[in-house]
């Protein structure tokens, strides 16, 4: 699928960030940065227009992308869009699935991974809250792994009043 290549993308445009922690909010969604991510837009599939966060510390990249949809989805019908969003990312061969669970984070459909390719490790969690799907991840080298579960762990959404 073409979110491999987007990945792909999005870690070439990342760029190092000022050092202070940052809080990202978009409408009700938080997340907590280890420093202040870059934040640009980029179309995919000639219609959709992602919004992407990122940054790097010590050789580690936190990575947030936020994918709309026309239309809030079904429960089954997020739980298939979360499905194929794995599997575009596994369609490269150099990526291994080491792990994959389907949860539920704030009582919205999400899957949690832990993708390894050669010398990097790919961890992370897609949620699918209301009309859009978020991508929460870090790239990191095997030997490093602080502060991966605080980060994908720190998203949280406030339902509207």
């Amino acid at each position: 699928m073409k979110y491999i290549f987007l990945f792909f993308l999005i870690m070439l445009n990342c760029i190092f960030s000022d050092s202070y922690p940052v809080y990202l909010t978009s409408e009700q969604e938080r997340i907590i940065f280890p420093q202040k991510p870059e934040h640009f837009t980029k179309s995919i599939a000639s219609q959709i227009e992602c919004s992407i966060y990122c940054t790097n510390d010590q050789e580690m990249t936190y990575l947030t992308v936020i994918i709309p949809f026309e239309k809030p989805l079904s429960i089954d019908q997020a739980t298939i869009a979360l499905e194929g969003f794995m599997s575009g990312i596994l369609h490269n061969q150099n990526n291994q699935l080491k792990s994959a669970d389907l949860i539920t984070v704030q009582e919205m459909p999400a899957l949690e991974f832990n993708i390894e390719s050669q010398n990097k490790h790919f961890q992370g969690r897609t949620i699918m809250c209301a009309n859009h799907l978020i991508l929460i991840a870090v790239e990191y080298q095997k030997e490093k792994k602080q502060n991966i579960r605080q980060f994908i762990e720190s998203y949280s959404y406030e339902k509207s009043k």
